[in-house]
């Protein structure tokens, strides 16, 4: 019996440590080919330890990333996307002031449904689509939003 009561806990002790081993490599990530991204930076979210970088110190745009997160917080945050929206004309004045910049060309002051800006701005690119978004997923304030 007193041979049980020492074995139990070295058994705990043993698969607490083979469990951390195993879950510790199954987050590690080796490519088999190299990724055709420019910048690439993976972190394990539970260590923080990073798992892969390519170009990590490279400076780049975020420009489809942020389109890509907007889609998801909109999906996400709105019960139906068939809701009209009327694109009000403040969410243009950041817009203005970039040169550049790819438009679905929408206009303030348009109604429009946030399926037809989501579409706007995953397809077209639309700044103008992502703006309007955030600003209703936002309640008007998209800094909020973001």
């Amino acid at each position: 019996m007193k041979m049980i009561k020492k074995i139990i806990p070295l058994m705990l002790i043993l698969g607490v440590i083979l469990s951390s081993t195993i879950s510790a490599s199954a987050y590690s990530y080796k490519p088999e080919t190299e990724p055709e991204s420019k910048v690439v930076y993976m972190v394990n979210e539970d260590t923080g330890e990073v798992i892969y970088s390519k170009n990590e110190t490279e400076t780049v745009d975020p420009a489809y990333l942020t389109q890509i997160m907007t889609t998801i917080i909109v999906l996400e945050n709105c019960e139906d996307l068939d809701t009209v929206i009327t694109a009000p004309r403040y969410v243009f004045d950041e817009l203005y002031k970039e040169s550049g910049l790819e438009t679905a060309d929408v206009r303030a002051g348009e109604n429009i449904s946030v399926n037809d800006l989501l579409y706007g701005m995953m397809i077209q690119s639309g700044c103008e689509c992502a703006n309007i978004l955030a600003d209703y997923i936002g309640n008007g304030d998209i800094p909020a939003f973001v």
